[in-house]
């Protein structure tokens, strides 16, 4: 509640990437269950795909960016803390979470300058970030206190709730 604070803003949490729903997020059960979540608020509980077919995960439905999340997949996951403490001199670390067996994703907010989060997450991917998540808004993030397909919890190691660390 407190990473997405509006009781009726729509929110995607999938259970793989072809099992998810779209609700507010009282709405959704079992969230220990489930692995993925969309890190923006959705604008509605359906959109329309590339291929033109309905789903509650498309580009079209999807809201503006609330987090710039880092899957660090490159480098070791030994450095993964460094880097996070690194990239955490320019912007406040809302969270930090295992990603279940590859490490860690560092989750920061956004800001109202679409400039400064490109110049943000150009650093990011400089130091080794999926710049997949850069390019699709849309794209799941491991799920905070989740657990993923092979059983292994998604645990939060990080957690800073001030103002300057939430969008």
């Amino acid at each position: 509640e407190r990473l997405f604070p509006d009781p009726e803003g729509l929110v995607c949490i999938g259970e793989s990437a072809f099992s998810f729903l779209t609700a507010p997020l009282s709405d959704h059960r079992g969230l220990r269950e489930k692995q993925f979540i969309t890190p923006a608020f959705m604008l509605a509980t359906h959109g329309e795909t590339q291929e033109g077919k309905l789903s509650m995960h498309a580009k079209s439905n999807t809201g503006p960016r609330r987090f710039i999340v880092c899957d660090f997949d490159l480098p070791p996951p030994a450095e993964h803390p460094a880097i996070i403490m690194h990239l955490g001199k320019f912007r406040s670390l809302t969270m930090a979470l295992s990603s279940g067996g590859k490490g860690l994703h560092a989750w920061f907010p956004t800001t109202t300058s679409i400039e400064d989060d490109r110049l943000f997450w150009r650093l990011c991917i400089g130091l080794g970030a999926d710049p997949a998540l850069f390019r699709n808004h849309s794209q799941f993030v491991r799920l905070p206190n989740g657990t993923r397909d092979n059983g292994k919890r998604q645990a939060v190691v990080y957690l800073n709730l001030n103002p300057a660390a939430l969008p």
